[in-house]
């Protein structure tokens, strides 16, 4: 049975701080690392099936997308 982001997402909110490094040894379709991401850590997860390294690979770099980029000042936009 496959978990969402919706259960991942408060769990990585209340166990990880923002400095903290988010490790999946077993990271599948990358639930967790997608919910790291969208809480602003930094995540590594580990995948030794060829299908779900292809599929976590575009998963994050679409939730990667989703944030909004720094502007010059290093301020976000407003």
């Amino acid at each position: 049975m496959a978990i969402g982001i919706d259960w991942f997402t408060p769990l990585v909110a209340g166990r990880f701080s923002q400095a903290d490094l988010v490790v999946d040894p077993f990271s599948g379709s990358a639930s967790t690392g997608h919910a790291a991401i969208l809480q602003g850590r930094q995540y590594l997860g580990f995948e030794t099936n060829a299908r779900y390294v292809e599929l976590s690979g575009k998963r994050l770099m679409a939730a990667q997308a989703t944030l909004a980029p720094p502007s010059a000042s290093g301020k976000l936009p407003s």
